[in-house]
């Protein structure tokens, strides 16, 4: 969600390797990693590698062998999230509505939630460590909760798996509606910002709000054209897709179905 945090990650996710000998995934957005600021660094690790195979080789490619022990290794890594400092809960106790979010969706919400004055009466749970999901630590913070908007970039992909927690979990919690992308009050698609969710918890609450002008954006991209050039989009210096769709073009030169 902010630049401290997504350094944080990155130190944690090889900790996190390191201790369950699995891959370690680590998502951005696309705000996020258009923007800069400040960090606090720590002590680097000193580490010297080399290259080797434990076991044998032929023990690391049958991939049915290590099926149990791959379970057993999510297992860890659940355990390891239920404390994670990366996920929280902020706002009333005992809230009847909130918010499930990851990544910049937690300073969308924050910001709906203050436009809307709902401080004191929606709740918001962040789940920076979106798989395997934090049981645990999910259904203690919705014991109470009788609607969740589920607020994530994209696919619905939180949204999907809470909704299976929730059903597994529907004796201990009781039956909770759920909104997000797949309900339409938010897009599967692109980049939100604080007006989407504003307008999203808007109407799930039968609220008013006035969202941002419509043309908003034209016209900033209008005057934001004064300043710089126009460009059509292209990949950023040292992307490896550029590589590759360079290999493919010089092949077809070669072949001669395109001219040089």
């Amino acid at each position: 969600a902010t630049f401290q945090e997504a350094k944080d990650m990155t130190r944690w996710a090889f900790e996190l390797s390191e201790r369950v000998g699995l891959p370690c995934m680590i998502r951005s957005v696309t705000r996020l990693s258009h923007s800069r600021g400040n960090v606090k660094l720590a002590e680097i690790p000193q580490r010297s590698r080399s290259a080797r195979f434990e076991g044998g080789y032929v023990a690391g490619v049958f991939v049915p062998i290590k099926h149990a022990e791959l379970h057993q290794k999510l297992e860890q890594a659940r355990e390891e999230f239920e404390g994670s400092e990366f996920n929280w809960y902020v706002g009333r106790e005992g809230a009847r509505f909130v918010i499930v979010t990851s990544g910049s969706g937690w300073l969308y919400s924050r910001e709906a939630v203050a436009a809307l004055g709902l401080d004191g009466e929606v709740g918001i749970l962040k789940i920076g460590t979106t798989w395997p999901l934090p049981e645990r630590f999910i259904v203690d913070h919705l014991k109470k909760v009788t609607e969740v908007l589920i607020v994530e970039e994209v696919d619905p992909f939180l949204e999907q798996n809470i909704k299976v927690l929730l059903a597994e979990q529907a004796k201990t919690l009781g039956p909770i509606e759920v909104y997000g992308a797949r309900s339409g009050h938010l897009p599967a698609f692109g980049d939100i910002n604080q007006d989407k969710v504003a307008r999203a918890l808007a109407d799930i609450r039968g609220l008013e709000y006035r969202a941002r002008d419509e043309q908003y954006a034209r016209r900033a991209g209008e005057l934001a054209l004064t300043y710089v050039p126009p460009r059509l989009p292209t990949f950023c210096p040292g992307c490896p897709h550029r590589a590759s769709l360079w290999a493919i073009k010089a092949a077809l030169k070669l072949e001669g179905r395109i001219q040089a």
